[in-house]
């Protein structure tokens, strides 16, 4: 179970306390005035267990109201979505420099809650999200999927793309990767940075971006007039400054300069985004700025809402609550049992039947023991019954993310098995010289490698140790490679056939023509 607005039990720090505070005075000012009245050697005709056990029912009827505002949700459903608006790609600077607190709390925790403000005010738009350091990496895909768009952008951290340093370009070209290469007015690229770039340079994607009319909008984190000290966890739960090879303390100030000239080539917006001055607005009046249009519609995997259940809880303490008097007498709550308890009784089944049911328990597997149960069946290579289980256990009620991730993982391995034992395939038909069949095959086997790319994506969107996945990753990509190599080989081998086939019917033609020119002269003669 996980809360979708888990800050509203921060109001239990105040709530509980001042429930508790009212309860004390109250039962103060009442002994006070009893014994104002009767005197001090006068006993009270009620229960202070009683009293007590309804002070304890309204503590859980307050808590469980609170829990129910913070929305409870677990298991997940899958619905039909569209919209209409803009497509906003959210670039986000991963380096260990947005550990910085020149902005409070820090950079990067400034930069999530910049991010979560301008989802918020447009609701209907796209976002997707790429992190950067050293590397880029496409997090999630543009979606009108506010809430798991927003899951992603909290789970980010300085471990979130392995390589450090900040290249600005390799996020420029991941950015225009997923965008279509038609120009539309209706996207933009929204760069969260402190504009520190130690690897590549943006100046070599930035002609292309502004050549296919993707205005960059830039929100600088950090102060340009004074560097920041860097500091990274110590991995015992406190801080250490980070230092270079020479021992000295490594700095990070906001290059302004550059951001500027990066927004400005592309017709975007560059703002200096701060605690006091965020400056969502002027964000916010750009992205408006742009033209619209309706998304195709997609399924999307949304939390099920759980709130009913403390919600009836609190009801049900709050019931309980009014029922029980304070008296030293029989609670008329008990009174309930009177009536409740031989219904109980008459659908209480017999013995022997409780014993035959005894016999033979139905078992439920969770989630974990049916994915031990399918990993173990793709450890004996059964693959086809393993990639089924793990195809049903993706949509199942009562699954978590991280294993849902695991599960998307695993199918990835096995369509890539899948797609290398098509490429041994297409060799083998291609050695038999059937070179149609083995065009075929090796097309199959692109689109089964796009296919497990897809996964190995959705797998690291969800997963926090994606390390086996890059691993994986990184093979696939040299695989589908070598499978487009062999692909146009055998697109040439087909023409330079289909060339002499040709030629073969021309020589053919030829031949049949002279062999009638001399029968002709035959039959003149």
């Amino acid at each position: 179970m996980k809360f979708l607005e888990p800050g509203v039990l921060w109001n239990l720090l105040w709530v509980l306390p001042l429930m508790i505070l009212f309860f004390a005075s109250a039962r103060h000012r009442r002994k006070n005035a009893v014994s104002a009245l009767a005197g001090s050697g006068v006993s009270e005709d009620l229960s202070g267990f009683k009293r007590g056990f309804r002070f304890v029912l309204l503590m859980l009827t307050g808590t469980a109201v609170v829990a129910a505002l913070a929305r409870p949700s677990w298991n997940y459903e899958i619905r039909e979505m569209k919209g209409s608006g803009r497509d906003i790609l959210v670039l986000f600077d991963v380096s260990r420099s947005m550990l910085c607190r020149d902005v409070q709390p820090s950079r990067m925790e400034h930069a999530k809650w910049l991010v979560r403000e301008l989802v918020k005010r447009n609701p209907g738009d796209r976002f997707g999200l790429i992190a950067f350091a050293g590397r880029a990496f496409m997090e999630c895909p543009l979606t009108v999927d506010q809430s798991s768009f927003l899951q992603t952008v909290s789970d980010l951290d300085v471990n979130s793309i392995p390589v450090g340093g900040t290249n600005i370009e390799a996020a420029l070209q991941e950015a225009l990767s997923a965008f279509s290469a038609a120009e539309s007015p209706n996207r933009a690229i929204l760069l969260i940075t402190d504009g520190d770039e130690l690897e590549g340079s943006s100046s070599n994607v930035i002609k292309e971006v502004a050549a296919r009319k993707i205005p960059v909008f830039v929100a600088g984190i950090g102060d340009p007039s004074q560097p920041a000290i860097v500091q990274v966890p110590d991995g015992n739960g406190g801080v250490k400054t980070l230092k270079d090879e020479n021992g000295n303390a490594v700095n990070s100030r906001l290059n302004e300069k550059q951001m500027e000239a990066l927004a400005s080539a592309t017709g975007g917006i560059y703002v200096r985004s701060t605690s006091l001055l965020p400056e969502i607005p002027s964000l916010e009046r750009r992205i408006k700025a742009l033209g619209s249009k309706e998304f195709d519609s997609f399924q999307s995997v949304k939390p099920i809402e759980r709130f009913q259940w403390p919600l009836a809880f609190a009801m049900l303490c709050f019931l309980l609550w009014l029922l029980i008097g304070e008296r030293r007498r029989i609670p008329r709550v008990l009174l309930l049992f009177v009536f409740v308890l031989p219904v109980l009784n008459a659908q209480t089944p017999a013995p022997e039947k409780q014993a035959e049911a005894a016999k033979a328990p139905a078992k439920i597997m969770t989630p974990e023991e049916r994915y031990n149960e399918y990993r173990e069946l793709q450890q004996k290579g059964d693959l086809k019954r393993a990639e089924d289980g793990y195809t049903s256990l993706i949509s199942s009620a009562g699954i978590t993310p991280e294993l849902r991730g695991r599960a998307f993982a695993n199918m990835a391995v096995i369509s890539h098995l899948n797609s290398r034992k098509q490429v041994e395939e297409t060799k083998k038909t291609l050695q038999e010289q059937k070179l149609e069949d083995a065009l075929k095959q090796v097309s199959g086997a692109i689109e089964t490698q796009n296919e497990t790319e897809k996964l190995n994506r959705e797998a690291m969107r969800l997963v926090r140790d994606v390390t086996s996945i890059s691993g994986n990753q990184s093979a696939l990509l040299s695989d589908r490679k070598q499978a487009q190599e062999l692909k146009k080989k055998i697109e040439e081998l087909i023409k330079k056939q289909q060339e002499a086939q040709k030629k073969t019917r021309q020589a053919r033609d030829q031949q049949q023509k002279q062999n009638q020119q001399k029968q002709n002269q035959q039959t003149q003669n």
